[in-house]
């Protein structure tokens, strides 16, 4: 895939589907079996109903993580653009990265990164590549947060959307009391 003058890698690709897959296994662990989703069988073979269309786990997961790329490469180019700042933790932890790395692959029992990365995200992965999806990550994500914490809403914008949307809202039981900026 490709964006811009950005190149998907193979190794930034599997970071970006697996920790798709982890994060959704973690958030939704009481609820798989109603998805029909088994994580002990191959995701390749189990039929996955949430889109609506027929296709496979691993389709799905396959598309979310071009799209997280996709949306994490968006909002890096723009705070790079408008030259957004990170906050000092979060520059020290990509500083400090290589090292954390390092020490939580001795911790798990690896001989080092490129092995655990190998193991939890594909043989094609590389630290570069983790190091590159934790940069977006954080530039994308934090950026992204700080323009919806400028945001201010007022109850005539609100109402104001609402009339707009009124059909819609009626249609799924919302009424004018239910909403609120609050």
């Amino acid at each position: 895939a490709t964006m811009g003058e950005h190149t998907l890698t193979n190794g930034q690709f599997q970071i970006y589907y697996w920790m798709g897959v982890y994060n959704f296994l973690s958030y939704n662990s009481s609820y798989l079996s109603s998805y029909g989703l088994n994580p002990a069988q191959s995701l390749d073979t189990q039929v996955c109903n949430v889109t609506g269309t027929q296709m496979t786990w691993q389709q799905y997961f396959v598309a979310e993580a071009l799209a997280a790329w996709q949306r994490y490469q968006a909002l890096t180019h723009e705070a790079e653009a408008v030259q957004y700042q990170l906050e000092e933790q979060y520059a020290e932890e990509l500083k400090a990265l290589q090292t954390n790395m390092d020490e939580i692959a001795l911790e798990e029992g690896y001989a080092n990164v490129k092995d655990m990365l190998a193991d939890q995200m594909g043989g094609g992965c590389l630290f570069e590549d983790y190091e590159s999806y934790m940069y977006q990550y954080y530039m994308g994500y934090l950026y992204y947060a700080s323009l919806c914490d400028d945001l201010t809403v007022t109850d005539e914008e609100v109402k104001t959307f609402y009339d707009e949307h009124k059909a819609d809202y009626e249609a799924n039981g919302l009424t004018e009391d239910a909403i609120s900026v609050d």
